[in-house]
């Protein structure tokens, strides 16, 4: 039974991160928002466009995945607080993802959405973007 809490606060932990990552929880107002590298760390400078193009939304979806990678590695086998502390500061290297390429949130996942539409019209060019992220993603393991 307490195996069972156990397993159960870890996934009640995981679902309150989820939710603060999709609701974009932020608590560093970092003007030199930065840029997932190889170990989970950010570097880079404040993109000058605001505008939402198909190569922005491929990197910053990338480096979000790469960052889902790196932080469910560091989450495993760890206690309720430290999941939370690690789930808050991957929401706040995603913050930074945004900022550095000069978008928002709701940029973001409106460009998404209306992509994903798009999409389910040509498959041939979904398969092209899973292609393109899988490629980044890859560079950003150092692969």
């Amino acid at each position: 039974m307490t195996k069972t809490l156990s397993v159960s606060k870890k996934i009640s932990t995981i679902l309150i991160i989820i939710v603060l990552i999709i609701f974009g929880v932020s608590c560093t107002d970092n003007a030199n928002a930065p840029e997932a590298d190889t170990n989970g760390k950010v570097t880079g400078e404040i993109a000058s466009s605001n505008k939402m193009t198909e190569d922005i939304y491929i990197e910053v979806y990338s480096q979000y995945l790469y960052l889902t990678e790196i932080y469910s590695k560091k989450m495993e086998n760890k206690d309720p607080a430290t999941v939370t502390k690690l789930g808050i500061e991957m929401a706040e290297k995603v913050q930074d993802i945004y900022k550095k390429h000069g978008i928002t949130e709701d940029a973001f996942s409106e460009y998404g959405e209306n992509w994903a539409e798009k999409m389910e019209e040509n498959p041939t060019n979904y398969a092209a973007f899973l292609e393109k992220v899988a490629k980044r993603v890859e560079e950003l393991q150092g692969k």
